[in-house]
């Protein structure tokens, strides 16, 4: 968890010294709820967003693409394994429960 927080916190320094005009475009695996930190705060500075997210319906708006599959290293059908609470875990990988 520290290194996550650590990577955001660079990442967020990043985007704000961006020049105001550069734009970069995101691949986002795991979309699920939309774009998260820091992205939402930084929207202005994305130009392409191509997302993939098997539990939300695809979408297409402008610039931005969702697809409604899972990424993986192959093409064809695998089990998907939803999780959490209120069911909002997803991974091709089976839960290690022990």
């Amino acid at each position: 968890m520290t290194s996550t927080a650590a990577s955001a916190t660079v990442c967020t320094t990043r985007l704000e010294v961006m020049d105001s005009t550069s734009k970069i475009g995101l691949i986002d695996i795991g979309a699920v709820g939309g774009l998260g930190l820091p992205w939402q705060d930084h929207q202005h500075k994305l130009d392409r967003v191509l997302s993939f997210e098997p539990n939300e319906p695809p979408h297409v708006l402008g610039k931005r693409l969702r697809y409604d599959c899972a990424v993986w290293n192959f093409d064809g059908e695998v089990t998907f394994y939803v999780s959490g609470m209120a069911g909002t875990g997803f991974s091709l990988l089976k839960q290690n429960i022990d």
